[in-house]
């Protein structure tokens, strides 16, 4: 009798240990090539994990010019593939060329806590312009507690014969936050430079990770030109604390003290 009570506490004890978990995984697809004022963007969004997410909603964040609602999924199923298509339409005086487009995907868990993912894609508009500015984001690790703030550092260099002023603007989820979001930087012909950001965790939770970007955009005579940098942002707890272990171990603790109280029991039986 003894061994089944502890054998039952024991299953009890180990349900919480298995947790579930939401993981959203997405494309964005749109034309090649632009040739028409509106057109549409295309994503397809699965959640490959094992519990339901809740209020999920894309965002189609855009260049100047171009114009585009959000699109609501509501609740998605694990393992099943939703669909949603932006209608986007383009100003009269937007310049043809190469334009970067991204896709903020907003949702919940069970608990109604918010997370957010970003995808990237480039619109040719028109005329597609080769790409003349390259660029990347450094790694980063941050503080979940938000209250450290660190550099973001967005490295560019410029691969045309010619100088340019590159507009930069960052896109974050919003589980990050920045000092400034835009900004500018003159690169001669051939040349390199960089932009640091000063950025913060935001409601993060310890040991998340999180895709950022960067637009970069220019533009030389009747034409634009446009590209995109990325990184990684890794959210870590605070210094002297382990996230997750304490609780983690407590199950185990406790069937690891059952189990010698049974070995103490029999042996004295």
């Amino acid at each position: 009798m003894l061994f089944y009570r502890a054998f039952l506490l024991m299953l009890l004890l180990a349900n919480p240990c298995s947790a579930s978990y939401i993981s959203l995984g997405a494309t964005i697809t749109s034309p090649q090539l632009v040739t028409e004022q509106s057109f549409i963007v295309n994503a397809t969004v699965m959640n490959s994990g094992d519990e339901e997410a809740r209020e999920v909603q894309l965002d189609i964040l855009l260049p100047d010019g171009f114009f585009a609602q959000p699109a609501y999924l509501g609740a998605l199923q694990p393992n099943v593939p939703y669909f949603a298509a932006f209608n986007v339409t383009v100003a009269d005086y937007v310049k043809p060329g190469t334009y970067p487009l991204f896709v903020k995907n907003h949702y919940a868990d069970s608990n109604a806590y918010p997370f957010s993912t970003l995808l990237q894609t480039l619109i040719r508009y028109r005329q597609p312009a080769p790409v003349r500015m390259r660029g990347s984001i450094r790694d980063l690790t941050l503080s979940s507690s938000g209250g450290e703030e660190k550099d973001l550092v967005i490295e560019v260099s410029n691969l045309d014969d010619r100088p340019h002023r590159l507009a930069l603007k960052l896109q974050l989820p919003d589980e990050l936050k920045a000092k400034f979001y835009s900004t500018e930087l003159d690169l001669g012909a051939r040349d390199y430079g960089s932009v640091s950001v000063p950025i913060r965790a935001l409601g993060a939770l310890p040991q998340s990770t999180y895709l950022v970007f960067a637009s970069l955009e220019c533009e030389d005579g009747k034409l634009h030109f446009g590209s995109a940098a990325s990184g990684v942002v890794k959210v870590v707890a605070e210094e002297g604390e382990v996230a997750g272990e304490t609780t983690s171990y407590l199950p185990a603790a406790a069937i690891g003290v059952l189990l010698l109280v049974l070995v103490y029991h029999q042996i004295k039986k």
